[in-house]
């Protein structure tokens, strides 16, 4: 059974929130509006299969209008809510999701919801706690591309291929996380393999977590992400 590092994960925690301004992405700072557009991003992305843009947004809202959602989702994006591409056309990231293919495939078993992408190996782990359903995560390792699977269930991690599958927190951290810190949030197979990575690359500073602190953080960022 792998234990929790209780004051390791709350220093991640905190040490994040403070560099991030997570109250941003809680919807803490913005208007009651602002914050229904920011759950309904959120909450349908796997309706949809892919981050609902300015077509479903408007729809979804009667009293929205165009460049009132267009200034919206600029807040968000300096923010870092959502990320929006250079026109700032289309949004490609909204943490936990990203519209763009991604190492961590998700998929709801139990539920009529699409696939979807995650960000991360943490944004991974937090989509079940912040939909509150059972998914499966399809990834891979890092170093040697070894697949890894892991099934979680009413909020419960119930299945880990391979057994020994740990995950490299990095805390490279900006307040532009998918620019400073996504990619390097990364699932090994192992010790060993993450070992054999860390041997051929610059020295980082960060955290190698177990499977079950790994989880534990996905619900510290998600599970009120959508209160």
């Amino acid at each position: 059974m792998n234990e929790i590092r209780l004051d390791i994960l709350n220093k991640i925690f905190e040490t994040t929130c403070e560099v991030e301004n997570m109250d941003n992405k809680f919807g803490k700072t913005l208007t009651e509006k602002e914050n229904e557009i920011r759950k309904f991003i959120l909450s349908e992305t796997p309706t949809f299969g892919y981050i609902p843009q300015k077509k479903e947004i408007l729809l979804a809202f009667d009293n929205l209008g165009k460049t009132e959602l267009e200034n919206i989702l600029k807040k968000f994006d300096g923010y870092d809510i959502i990320h929006l591409t250079d026109n700032n056309d289309t949004i490609f990231a909204a943490y936990p999701f990203s519209n763009s293919k991604t190492k961590y495939l998700i998929n709801f078993p139990n539920d009529n919801y699409k696939p979807v992408f995650a960000m991360c190996a943490i944004d991974a782990f937090g989509i079940s706690f912040m939909l509150n359903k059972n998914i499966v995560i399809s990834s891979e390792c890092f170093y040697s591309k070894e697949k890894i699977n892991i099934e979680i269930r009413n909020n419960k991690i119930v299945r880990v291929n391979p057994k020994e599958t740990v995950v490299w927190y990095d805390m490279d951290l900006s307040c532009c996380a998918a620019e400073s810190q996504c990619e390097k949030l990364n699932f090994f197979s192992s010790k060993r393999d993450f070992n054999s990575w860390k041997k051929i690359i610059e020295d980082r500073t960060g955290y190698l977590l177990n499977i079950n602190e790994a989880f534990y953080l996905g619900s510290l960022f998600f599970k009120s992400r959508l209160n």
